[in-house]
């Protein structure tokens, strides 16, 4: 349960802001941090009480380190790759997945005992895992994007003057 509240209070924090217009950058920086924060210590609770596969946690995570990286070597070059709606569609539907797997009662019967629980939890796990990896994609491209603007600009090569004659040069 109080993980359901931090998510909604996580869901609240970031529309209000937004529609204050009470966004700084501290929030855009800290926000995805305390995200991953929450996910991550999640994920790994559910996994250690056996309510989650290992390999649906090593596929949320693998992709969080992804976006990390992406981020980092953007930074690194100076520029940054701004959030987009997949992403923030995501982490909701992550968000609503993990309390779903949290409170389901019926964990260990499978479908055949508890359809609604357990199917609604399969479906939010494949759904948060398509929205996971489509963004991720998306992401990527986005980074391409904004790497190949920022090397177009800046890698013109130099006027090499050694090789060319003095009649073609302008002064």
């Amino acid at each position: 349960m109080l993980f359901c509240l931090l998510a909604l209070t996580d869901f609240f924090d970031g529309y209000l802001a937004r529609k204050f217009k009470q966004e700084t950058t501290f929030g855009r920086v800290l926000d995805p941090i305390a995200d991953k924060f929450l996910l991550y210590a999640t994920l790994v609770a559910l996994l250690a009480a056996h309510k989650i596969f290992f390999y649906w946690v090593i596929l949320f995570i693998g992709r969080e380190f992804f976006m990390m990286g992406l981020r980092h070597i953007a930074l690194e070059n100076s520029f940054s790759v701004p959030v987009v709606l997949l992403g923030k569609i995501k982490t909701t539907c992550q968000m609503i997945m993990l309390c779903v797997i949290i409170l389901n009662p019926y964990q260990g019967l499978g479908l055949r005992g508890a359809l609604g629980w357990n199917g609604t939890e399969l479906l939010l796990i494949l759904v948060s895992l398509g929205l996971s990896l489509g963004s991720a994609v998306q992401y990527y491209q986005l980074f391409m994007k904004l790497w190949k603007e920022k090397n177009t600009i800046h890698s013109e090569p130099p006027h090499d003057l050694s090789s060319s004659d003095s009649s073609t040069l302008d002064f």
